[in-house]
């Protein structure tokens, strides 16, 4: 392993922890863990000066949203803001921020289209700064049995719903195997996927709805439609079966966010069906080239 890599590596572990330790609230962790990831960024020239101007930018609305996070009716403006940045980080439209190919040609096995392994600095931000300076917890005080069962069903419910129609219309086929940089898969799609995509859509999204729209049942089932089809939608590279599958499991990602008020339970159930995917079926479908990120 080279010098390069080595420290391309360090600089992903680094921001990993510092996601965790956001997560966790401890301030005087986090904040040097992302400082030394965003040095070793810079050294490694995978960010550029503009790359941190964007991120400085970031970090304050974030800061803004957080100072009315609670009052949100009357000041809809520091979401919208911090929306639009974060579609910015979600999608890699920041310059000065480049891609980490870990494996730019990763291939499951012979029956699995071809993918781009690669590990990116901006969207990871998006679950960082909101565990830092965002209250991620709905006021829901559901206890933890009642949670787990929540999440049960919806883990059941979403496999239900998604094995049969992605085998029916053969966008995936039943082909387990143990993946040999399964490790490397989990930490990037827990972390820098998972984490991510269910703040933005969950926490952030579902979040500011409950906040600003009258909640009664039929605006609840709206809310959570609403958030796995913008969910969804983020998926159109895959094209419209992919679009399809993914509404179908938002449906669930967002259905038991709402239930037990907890960020934890989209992400582990999110990260499950994805690991349940690699695991036992082909990955990410049936051969097409195809580029996650």
């Amino acid at each position: 392993m080279t010098a390069l890599l080595k420290n391309t590596i360090l600089t992903y572990l680094l921001l990993g922890f510092a996601i965790c330790a956001a997560y966790f609230q401890i301030q005087f962790l986090w904040i040097p863990f992302f400082a030394l990831a965003l040095i070793l960024g810079l050294a490694q020239k995978q960010i550029q000066p503009i790359g941190i101007v964007s991120i400085v930018v970031y970090i304050l609305s974030a800061i803004y949203l957080q100072r009315s996070w609670n009052d949100l009716t009357f000041n809809p403006l520091p979401p919208m803001i911090f929306f639009v940045i974060s579609t910015k980080f979600y999608f890699h439209k920041i310059p000065g921020i480049t891609a980490f190919g870990y494996d730019p040609h990763f291939k499951r096995d012979e029956k699995s289209s071809e993918f781009e392994l690669l590990f990116w600095f901006d969207k990871p931000l998006i679950g960082l700064l909101f565990f830092a300076f965002i209250e991620t917890t709905a006021a829901i005080d559901l206890p933890l049995s009642e949670q787990i069962k929540s999440f049960l069903i919806a883990y059941i419910a979403v496999l239900a719903v998604l094995l049969p129609i992605g085998l029916l219309i053969k966008y995936i086929s039943f082909n387990p195997k143990w993946e040999k940089k399964f490790s490397i898969w989990a930490v990037r799609n827990l972390l820098f996927t998972c984490v991510s995509e269910e703040i933005l859509f969950r926490a952030f999204f579902i979040g500011v709805l409950l906040k600003i729209v009258p909640i009664g049942e039929y605006q609840v089932v709206a809310i959570c439609l609403t958030s796995a089809l913008f969910f969804a939608l983020t998926h159109f590279k895959g094209g419209i079966s992919y679009i399809a599958l993914s509404f179908l499991a938002g449906i669930g990602y967002s259905w038991v966010y709402i239930q037990t008020g907890r960020i934890e339970w989209p992400i582990l159930l999110h990260f499950l069906i994805n690991t349940t995917h690699i695991g036992l079926f082909t990955y990410p479908h049936n051969c097409r080239k195809w580029r996650i990120s």
